[in-house]
């Protein structure tokens, strides 16, 4: 007697539309190369939000931004 487990799909369920859009604007050859290739944009972008947040913060706390001594007054 054979017994046939059937597994689920535990892939990542991804828009058939968008993946193919995907596929032709990075010029990708296969799916996997376009996902590859998307992720990198997307992670890059918020590696670049964080640089310009703490360039940011740097700044204000250069131009006096932050009560520091206030904060030494609640720690006690």
């Amino acid at each position: 007697m054979t017994v046939t487990a059937v597994q689920p799909d535990l892939g990542p369920k991804i828009d058939d539309d968008l993946l193919g859009e995907a596929i032709r604007v990075s010029g990708a050859s296969f799916p996997n190369e376009a996902i590859n290739a998307a992720l990198r944009v997307y992670v890059e972008a918020k590696r670049e939000m964080r640089r310009k947040a703490r360039e940011e913060l740097r700044r204000m706390s250069d131009e006096g931004a932050f009560n520091y001594e206030a904060l030494d007054e609640v720690d006690g």
